[in-house]
């Protein structure tokens, strides 16, 4: 009986920490920093077993916005989000403008599952995940220990 307790208890524990996750990830958030604690060792090291970080000008998005209605936008495109454990899933919409959407093209990408058609109709990229290092009220941060980005609520 206590073995049953315990783990609906625990099972119960999960949901509301899931739920609180997804409730404090609501709003708009801003670009604060990138911070790489790698030393010089790790960033050149093919070796080491840990996954070379592909390096990119890219600049980071300065402004996210996640609503209740699961939709996510920043400067540059929108789609779904959704929270996985301690991840954040982004859906891209992909526009029907797009290249993408070429017939011969589209079927090969939904046979692959690099787009994935929705019930409405509208394509979806594949999702991106984004390990979430720390989120509270004030600050959202998407990375690991050593490399991460900082965002901080302005909404």
């Amino acid at each position: 009986m206590k073995n049953i307790s315990l783990a609906i208890f625990i099972f119960g524990f999960l949901i509301c920490n899931s739920q609180n996750k997804s409730q404090l990830i609501i709003g708009t958030w801003k670009h604060e920093k990138e911070i790489d604690q790698r030393t010089y060792n790790e960033k050149t090291s093919e070796d080491n077993g840990v996954p070379k970080i592909i390096e990119s000008d890219e600049k980071a998005d300065l402004f996210l916005t996640f609503d209740k209605t699961h939709v996510y936008y920043n400067n540059r495109e929108f789609g779904l989000w959704k929270m996985n454990k301690d991840s954040l899933l982004i859906y891209n919409k992909v526009s029907k403008d797009n290249e993408h959407l070429d017939k011969k093209i589209r079927e090969e990408y939904l046979k692959d599952e690099f787009l994935v058609l929705k019930e409405d109709g509208i394509y979806f990229s594949e999702p991106h995940y984004l390990k979430i290092k720390r989120l509270s009220k004030e600050t959202l941060e998407f990375g690991n220990e050593k490399r991460y980005s900082i965002y901080i609520r302005i909404k």
